[in-house]
């Protein structure tokens, strides 16, 4: 028989990348589809999988801190882009997987794999990123002043919501307005 493997890719839930198997004996199809655990038959595709999903993309069980903490700089460097209305700042995705694979094993490709691997792991900070990692040029010219988190008018003091997307309707800056403090908002319109 023959076994001839096809569309690898990342579920969640399994936390390994399966692929579908075909498996033929003298070229009729004994088994048409049948799922299988990939990353036994080809770790280094399902290597590149489970960093680019699981930890690049956040399709994962794991619930380390540090993907907390990528998540958070990852947000606060799109929230810099929203405010400039520019889509520069941010790496791509690409120096995302490379900060990645730099700095895990080769034989890592699966969720258990990572998980025994960091339970070993003393430097629980070798996986965080650095805000200057994710930025492609500096964000200096975004000033507190220029792009306010606050809107403030008299006593009330309401946050903003920058957002950019020219084909969104909630394109641009927002401020929401609590409907109990509606009133109190004076027009100088």
């Amino acid at each position: 028989t023959k076994s001839h493997y096809s569309e690898p890719y990342w579920p969640k839930k399994q936390g390994a990348v399966m692929a579908m198997e075909r498996v033929t004996l003298f070229g009729l199809d004994i088994v048409r589809e049948r799922r299988v655990n990939y990353s036994r038959l080809d770790p280094v595709i399902s290597r590149d999988i489970f960093i680019r999903e699981a930890l690049v993309n956040l399709d994962t069980k794991l619930n380390q801190e540090f993907l907390t903490h990528n998540q958070q700089l990852v947000e606060q460097v799109e929230e810099l882009e929203a405010k400039s209305r520019r889509r520069d700042i941010l790496v791509d995705e690409e120096h995302l997987v490379a900060f990645y694979q730099q700095r895990l094993p080769q034989d890592i490709c699966t969720e258990a794999g990572f998980r025994k691997w960091w339970s070993r792991q003393q430097d629980k900070d070798c996986l965080k990123f650095r805000l200057d990692e994710l930025m492609q040029q500096d964000a200096g010219h975004i000033s507190a002043l220029d792009y306010p988190d606050h809107w403030q008018q008299g006593n009330l003091r309401l946050p903003l919501v920058y957002h950019f997307d020219p084909k969104d309707p909630d394109d641009g800056v927002s401020v929401l307005i609590p409907l109990p403090l509606l009133n109190q908002v004076v027009n100088k319109g």
